[in-house]
């Protein structure tokens, strides 16, 4: 999953929203299995909407 918000749009929720419905349609209609997301070690902001979409951490990789 992968998503892009101008800067404007930061902080107001429209990700994780986003994220959220989506994550429903595939398991709903689509019959998705597993959703996976990746975002740099740094950018806490993706990390946190992961997380509010109820994705959990399975490993984080070394770079």
């Amino acid at each position: 999953m992968g998503y892009r918000l101008r800067h404007a749009a930061w902080g107001k929720g429209h990700a994780t929203e986003g994220s959220r419905a989506l994550i429903a349609k595939g398991f709903t209609e689509f019959g998705v299995q597993r959703v996976a997301a990746s975002t740099m070690a740094v950018n806490t902001a993706s990390r946190r909407v992961m997380e509010k979409s109820g994705m959990r951490l399975v490993r984080a990789s070394q770079s």
